[in-house]
């Protein structure tokens, strides 16, 4: 199966996750939701896990409620420096957006 790229990911986690809400589910069940729904892909690939965990805490950041085990799930792949092992399989646009994004993601979890 050909890798999602970042933004791929981005847009359609995005997309699921406000059709979640939009059926009532809270920010927390809508998390569990992705997470149940890309369940194959998280366990297939580490690129794609990574991609996924990083989208789930910005939006739970974005609407105020990160849970525990997204924050340290993310926390602990990013200081397991991954995303050094991924740079050669990520386009040099798909590495900027990531390393940006996780820059902004810490920013805001260590603000809290």
């Amino acid at each position: 199966m050909e890798r999602w790229s970042y933004e791929e990911i981005t847009q359609y986690i995005r997309d699921d996750f406000s059709e979640f809400l939009m059926d009532d589910l809270n920010v927390k069940q809508a998390t569990s939701r992705v997470q149940v729904e890309y369940q194959n892909i998280i366990e297939e690939s580490s690129v794609e896990k990574l991609f996924i965990y990083i989208v789930l805490a910005k939006l739970g950041l974005e609407h105020g409620t990160l849970r525990d085990d997204i924050k340290e799930e993310v926390l602990k792949m990013i200081t397991e420096e991954k995303l050094l092992k991924i740079k050669d399989d990520l386009t040099p646009n798909e590495y900027k957006n990531l390393m940006k994004d996780t820059h902004d993601l810490l920013s805001l979890i260590n603000s809290r």
